[in-house]
This record gives structure tokens, C-alpha cells and sequence, in this order.
């Protein structure tokens, strides 16, 4: 994996360290974690420069629009998933559908135990 240091000074270029091996990840994670910096992960390669050079351009429209949380891959993919999910076409027919039902019922159980946690 990479690894990405964005500055507080954001004059300053990005420092980037390529092809850590996966056995450090939990390691990096928890020293990110020890020292409350904030760190996203993601699938995608970014064009830092382009990144630091739009919020350098403009860094009060950059905080009006969530500052980082565009990096926020996992919250963007459960909003996904929550409107996939609305907008599934699939209609179960016959026996399919007394087992969604009762599926339902226990999902719905299991929300309401987990709901609070979410909130948090």
C-alpha cells in the first residue's frame, strides 16, 4: 500500500511513501491512531497536486465543501449501498418470500440492538 502525508501548511508538497508492505497497516494504522492523526484509507491513487492546488486556490470553499471527507471512501460506499438497496428492482416470488420476511423481522431486531452504537 501507500501512505500519503498531507502538511497543515498546505504550501508545503505532499510526502508520499510507496509500496509498504501490508504487514505494517495495522502497525501505521495504531501509531496514526496513538497520536489523533486523522487518516483515510482508499483503493484509488490521487493526483496530489491537482488535490493541493485547488484547496490552495480557494481553502474556504475547500472547508465549505467537508474540507477531507471526500476521502471518506466508507462513508460514501454505506450511503451507496443504502440507496442500492431502495432501488433494488428484485421481487421475490412464492417460498422466497415468506423467508424475506422472516429475514426482515430479524434485521430489523438487529438494527434496533446496533442503532445506538451508530449514533455515536
Amino acid at each position: 500500500f501507500d501512505l500519503v502525508f498531507v502538511y497543515k501548511d498546505y504550501k508545503r508538497p505532499v510526502t508520499r511513501i510507496s509500496a509498504i508492505d501490508m504487514k505494517y497497516l495495522d502497525q501505521i494504522k495504531d501509531w496514526l491512531d496513538k497520536y489523533d492523526i486523522k487518516y483515510y484509507e482508499g483503493t484509488s491513487n490521487l493526483n496530489w497536486s491537482n488535490i493541493m492546488k485547488t484547496i490552495r486556490e480557494d481553502p474556504q470553499r475547500f472547508v465549505a465543501d467537508g474540507a477531507w471527507e471526500f476521502l471518506n471512501l466508507n462513508e460514501s460506499d454505506k450511503e451507496d449501498g443504502e440507496e442500492s438497496e431502495q432501488e433494488s428492482e428484485f421481487e421475490p416470488s412464492g417460498d422466497e418470500e415468506e423467508e424475506s420476511e422472516d429475514d426482515s423481522e430479524d434485521e430489523s431486531e438487529v438494527s434496533e440492538a446496533s442503532g445506538s452504537e451508530e449514533e455515536e
